[in-house]
């Protein structure tokens, strides 16, 4: 913490978007050797600074799965990034590997910072010859912020075939863009279904 009133927090990595590169950014600091005159531990902190003449900086560690997620692969072509036993990635590859010197990475992938952009819908009347799951029938774009109501424009009805028998209940289920069930905390919604007879067999 910085400042005599210490309010200020300093951070040493910083991770961003760079959309220029298609690209996650993480930006690696150079870790100071003393505390100023202003400066603090954090509540709670159980380290201290390493004052023994070589120069320190912040070290990222990244899991299988958040590499996945922040777009970065074992094809990674830096050479100050490392990978242990277990496929953790280490960023940089040792804490005085870039030598106490500003320095940023570039993931090789493009990153999934949004990993759904739409609800998908499926009804179990529903029997699709041309959907994949067969009950598929409607896409919500995610139109609006997290928080707020998703309203759709009036829209041309999408027609499907129903399954034929007697049905005793219409089952609508919602799922993201990689067919995971989603939790719906608000029950504000209004669903409008039509069910017609077409005159084409």
């Amino acid at each position: 913490l910085d400042g005599v009133d210490g309010q200020t927090s300093l951070f040493y990595l910083e991770i961003t978007q760079n959309p220029t590169f298609y690209s996650l950014q993480v930006n690696v600091h150079p870790l100071p050797s003393t505390l100023s005159s202003t400066q603090s531990y954090p509540a709670g902190a159980n380290w201290t600074l390493l004052n023994d003449g070589n120069k320190y900086n912040a070290q990222l560690i990244l899991s299988p799965g958040l590499q996945t997620w922040m777009g970065f692969s074992s094809s990674i072509t830096n050479s100050n990034v490392s990978f242990d036993a277990n496929n953790n990635m280490y960023i940089p590859k040792s804490l005085t590997a870039i030598n106490g010197v500003d320095s940023y990475f570039l993931s090789n992938i493009c990153p999934k910072i949004n990993t759904i952009n739409s609800i998908v819908m499926c009804c179990s009347m529903i029997n699709s010859e041309f959907s994949i799951p067969s009950n598929l029938f409607f896409n919500i774009p995610l139109s609006a912020s997290f928080g707020n109501l998703i309203v759709l424009n009036p829209f041309s009805p999408s027609f499907f075939n129903v399954r034929g028998g007697l049905e005793s209940n219409v089952e609508i289920t919602f799922y993201d863009t990689s067919f995971n069930p989603i939790s719906i905390r608000d029950i504000d919604i209004t669903i409008t279904l039509v069910i017609s007879k077409s005159d084409i067999y």
